[in-house]
């Protein structure tokens, strides 16, 4: 009796007491993002500019190096911090989700029209944080401005209005900049490569600072997984 692959697959199933067969998912493997500088030395110098770049690979989304990977939604975080000792409180742990935020101020191409400390077409978040910080109700009345735009309040410059961002993905935004615009020893970017201006050298003599520069991707996978590279370097 000649019998077809598929009956002899079943035969084999209920003969090993499986019920039925089951599919193994891929593991979506976190990607792999590492932070260069053109500085090579283990200090920075005060007042310099630092030139950086990032590259990201990931077994499902691809690989910069091939313009495979979107570069607004890649970060890089900037962290002063004027003792040196104190460096190692602020580098991610290894099992830690962190960014989410900026992540999505990202995507939403937020960083295209305003700087963190920099002004571009708009606003930059510090000077956001700064007007509006502590103002009643402000949460409520920045959010519906992004979402329906608004123009008159800094320039007659108008922002265009983002219906597709969901209002509570916007009042975490607003939340975000209210409370990190202003802080003068943190700053963000976005994109694979650029550069950033360390501070100015403290006049008050001090055994020197730091910087906790850590680059982060999030994959597009439906588990989603993060990689990250954490560089200190310290200043002088």
């Amino acid at each position: 009796m000649r019998v077809s692959l598929k009956t002899l697959i079943i035969i084999l199933v209920l003969s090993s007491g499986f019920s039925g067969l089951s599919i193994q998912q891929k593991q979506n493997n976190p990607p792999v993002v590492k932070l260069s500088l053109s500085a090579k030395e283990k200090f920075l110098k005060w007042s310099s500019l630092v030139p950086y770049s990032i590259s990201v690979s990931d077994a499902e989304d691809g690989k910069s190096e091939y313009n495979e990977i979107v570069s607004n939604e890649v970060l890089l975080e900037i962290r002063f911090v004027s003792d040196s000792t104190m460096a190692k409180k602020f580098v991610p742990k290894n099992d830690a989700v962190i960014h989410e935020v900026p992540l999505r101020m990202g995507k939403a191409l937020c960083f295209s029209c305003h700087g963190v400390k920099t002004k571009i077409i708009g606003p930059s978040f510090e000077q956001i944080a700064k007007r509006y910080k502590g103002s009643p109700h402000v949460e409520d009345s920045l959010s519906a401005r992004v979402i329906r735009g608004s123009t008159g309040n800094w320039s007659e410059v108008k922002m265009p209005p983002h219906p597709d961002l969901k209002k509570n993905d916007v009042v975490e935004i607003v939340r975000w900049i209210l409370k990190n615009g202003d802080d003068p020893d943190l700053n963000y970017f976005v994109g694979l490569q650029g550069a950033f201006r360390t501070k100015e050298k403290p006049i008050e003599p001090s055994s020197g600072g730091a910087y906790i520069l850590t680059a982060v991707y999030n994959d597009r996978g439906p588990e989603v997984r993060q990689g990250r590279n954490t560089v200190v370097l310290g200043v002088r």
